[in-house]
């Protein structure tokens, strides 16, 4: 077997409806050497039994059970099983470019990065279109090189990019050398890993090409209902100043 490049560690909770997209993105990326942890979080629809089928065709899939502990916990779990010498972690609803781990592989090697930053956009679930975003990479706030880290850009190391966990490629070395881990919240668990990444990074690389698209207004994503929980993502970020 061929050493693996990459580990996609995706949270599933009751996505059925994206499911089939989602792996065929996934197991259509033009970098084959990958691993794809499909972690269920206790999910109530028929999501198991799509991954179960997925795996059926392509043995790189692999399915882990947990008791609904939300995403943070899916991702720590998935982390402990990924063999990749790198790490991304996708959510199950969103859509992704074929080339993307490709694309943020190669320039994460060529860079010898920690992290690989790319650009994204957002996709409208209602009304079937893509939208723009420049908020998931902030190119007027990156320093004027291609590999970076925070004494670079010590005003907006947290700015120039979203706190967001799957347009980042993560080498897994690093990773466990920080002992980074999400936390064991329902929403914004992935705040604290973020920007932790971010502030110890050695080096952080970039890719200008959009790769990923975000799907809003869609009523099953738990960040929709995140007025429910509206003060997670303010302790995410105490959290991490007192650390």
């Amino acid at each position: 077997m061929e050493a693996i490049k990459v580990s996609v560690v995706v949270p599933v909770y009751n996505v059925d409806e994206f499911l089939d997209n989602t792996l065929s993105d996934i197991t259509g990326q033009t970098l084959r050497e990958i691993e794809i942890i499909c972690v269920d979080d206790g999910s109530t629809d028929n999501s198991c039994k799509i991954i179960e089928e997925w795996m059926e065709k392509d043995s790189r899939i692999q399915l882990i059970r947990q008791k609904n502990q939300y995403a943070g916990v899916a991702r720590n779990n998935g982390l402990k099983q990924a063999h990749g010498k790198y790490v991304i972690f996708w959510d199950a609803d969103d859509l992704f470019e074929h080339n993307a781990l490709e694309v943020m592989y190669a320039q994460a090697e060529q860079e010898n990065s920690d992290i690989c930053i790319c650009e994204a956009r957002k996709y409208d679930n209602a009304k079937e279109k893509y939208i723009p975003s420049d908020a998931y990479l902030k190119e007027d706030l990156l320093p004027g090189k291609q590999t970076f880290n925070k004494f670079d850009v010590p005003d907006y190391i947290f700015n120039l990019t979203n706190n967001v966990p799957w347009n980042k490629l993560y080498l897994k070395e690093f990773i466990t050398k920080n002992k980074l881990q999400y936390q064991a919240i329902k929403q914004a668990n992935d705040t604290y890993f973020t920007i932790m990444a971010l502030f110890l990074a050695e080096r952080i690389t970039y890719v200008k090409d959009v790769l990923i698209a975000y799907r809003v207004n869609n009523d099953g994503s738990l960040s929709g209902k995140a007025s429910d929980t509206v003060f997670c993502a303010y302790d995410s970020w105490l959290y991490a100043k007192d650390i």
